[in-house]
């Protein structure tokens, strides 16, 4: 009898799937992947809150600083420079906190100025601004942009029709879409309130041609 349980609960815990998968499953394993040790100069880390790698070099997002932006080479650490000021003239920013990687450019929204800019790294310490102006509507308030494609780009915020926008590369919209699960929401909640319960972080993945996102609840 014993003998039977036991084969019983081996049956159940093999056709058993997991009911969460672990966010390193959404990304493709390579094995040509390399750990590298860099070593920076102290004095030249201000404050950072994230970091992107693009075009060989390695940029930290800083806060709290006269440059918001600093760069360095990806492979020996050597400062190359820094930039982005605060402000409301070209340029400069009010306030970001989405930073995305398209090739050799990082797309980043400033959320006061409801603007969309692409940071062209040039192999030499130059950068080319691109900015794109988000059309007003009162029904759509982007928290976080992606840069999606040369052509698009994919937002969440406050959404009134859906959970998603997508822009064009003109900053016009070109329509919402999604919906969040019926069990993490209230019918009687607002989408206002929905949003802000359900926020999410997406990660777009060129090989499979389709992004993967992941809920952070506030």
């Amino acid at each position: 009898m014993n003998k039977i349980v036991s084969l019983l609960l081996i049956i159940i815990c093999i056709s058993c799937e997991p009911s969460k998968k672990s966010l390193s499953d959404i990304f493709v394993v390579s094995k040509e992947l390399q750990a590298q040790q860099v070593e920076f100069e102290i004095d030249s880390i201000q404050n950072p809150f994230l970091m992107r790698y693009v075009n060989k070099k390695l940029v930290m997002c800083n806060v709290f600083t006269p440059s918001l932006m600093t760069v360095f080479d990806w492979k020996t650490g050597r400062y190359i420079m820094s930039f982005g000021t605060k402000g409301l003239g070209p340029n400069e920013f009010v306030n970001f906190n989405t930073v995305s990687v398209l090739g050799n450019k990082l797309g980043i929204y400033d959320n006061n100025k409801r603007e969309f800019l692409y940071l062209s790294f040039n192999d030499s310490a130059s950068i080319s601004y691109t900015t794109i102006k988000i059309d007003e509507n009162d029904d759509i308030i982007p928290f976080n942009m992606y840069a999606l494609t040369e052509n698009f780009i994919l937002a969440t915020g406050l959404i009134r029709k859906g959970r998603f926008v997508l822009f064009n590369n003109e900053g016009v919209l070109m329509g919402t879409f999604g919906e969040y699960p019926k069990s993490d929401v209230s019918d009687i909640a607002s989408y206002t309130e929905n949003a802000f319960a359900y926020q999410a972080l997406i990660a777009y993945q060129p090989n499979k041609k389709k992004n993967s996102c992941w809920k952070s609840i506030w």
